[in-house]
């Protein structure tokens, strides 16, 4: 695994393109798919994916590029020591952040950051959406971004803490085209009480709370015949026609298979994106915020 491969993936993860990623790494077409291809058989998973819109990350892809990043971050981190630069001297703001927003619009901030406030760094740390609120009240973190419910944003909290709306996060509802619904516009949940799902096995956030709330309220449970964390594979089940599953819609921007179409639900379901800091924040953090807030923004209007 080499530290060019890394660099590569992380470019394409950024423009969705090998072909720009190689003009801005400097490298030839050919060069830049030996490196990928090199770091799939080092890895022993596909990591990339052609489609209609681009070349996207897959699920693996997109799991190594989060530690690709905090590679490359070490690697900057040991030079600029070399160089006198101690880390001691250098301001670090903690950016805790769950999954799915490491995976898609955390980065491009986190680089728009670093590039404009050459004088701090930022440390990531992915955390379950749960934990945000506790990370930045124990002073865990400076900044966190989480998922948050309607009950969430209207709770009562502690002086101490804010938080910031980046963007709705919207759950979609994944059939195969050959599927009796395909055609219809929106999914109404009585519609899918005899359906069976394959789930994430941890579908127990805001987005998956209100779906199995919605179908309690119709006077079912969804029957899972299986789950599984790869969503490639559950995209895979579904096109085969064997089961339904649920995709926010991040997970459907950076991956758009064949044979399977993604519907709303009727009575949509949504939930907020949001920043989590204390009240009071400095102008480097207050940076940062603005621009994941820039980023999330063209993640989610521009690609979806």
């Amino acid at each position: 695994m080499q530290v060019a491969q890394l660099r590569l993936l992380i470019e394409i993860n950024r423009l969705n393109s090998l072909s720009r990623a190689a003009d801005v790494l400097g490298l030839t077409q050919s060069t830049a798919s030996r490196h990928l291809n090199a770091l799939e058989a080092t890895v022993g998973k596909q990591l990339a994916e052609r489609s209609w819109s681009g070349v996207h990350l897959t699920i693996a892809g997109q799991r190594l590029v989060v530690h690709a990043q905090k590679i490359l971050d070490q690697i900057n981190l040991a030079k600029d020591e070399l160089n006198g630069q101690t880390v001691g001297t250098t301001p670090v703001i903690v950016l805790a952040a769950y999954a799915g927003a490491v995976a898609t619009f955390i980065p491009t901030a986190i680089r728009a950051t670093e590039q404009k406030l050459q004088h701090i760094k930022i440390q990531l740390e992915v955390i379950p959406s749960e934990d945000a609120e506790n990370i930045i009240m124990r002073n865990k973190a400076n900044v966190a971004v989480t998922l948050a419910d309607h009950h969430m944003l209207k709770k009562s909290r502690q002086d101490e803490l804010k938080l910031h709306p980046l963007v709705q996060e919207e759950l979609f509802c994944a059939l195969s085209n050959n599927h009796r619904l395909a055609r219809q516009d929106f999914i109404d949940i009585e519609d899918i009480k005899d359906e069976l799902f394959v789930l994430h096995p941890n579908a127990n956030g805001p987005l998956y709370r209100t779906f199995f709330s919605d179908c309690a309220s119709h006077g079912f449970t969804p029957r899972q015949i299986s789950t599984t964390s790869d969503f490639l594979t559950r995209f895979g089940i579904v096109a085969s026609c064997t089961a339904l599953t649920l995709a926010p819609a991040a997970v459907i921007i950076e991956n758009k298979p064949s044979g399977i179409v993604f519907k709303s639900f009727r009575k949509k379901i949504q939930s907020w994106i949001v920043t989590v800091t204390k009240s009071e924040i400095n102008e480097n953090e207050k940076f940062l915020l603005t621009e994941i807030y820039a980023s999330a923004k063209i993640h989610f209007h521009n690609k979806f």
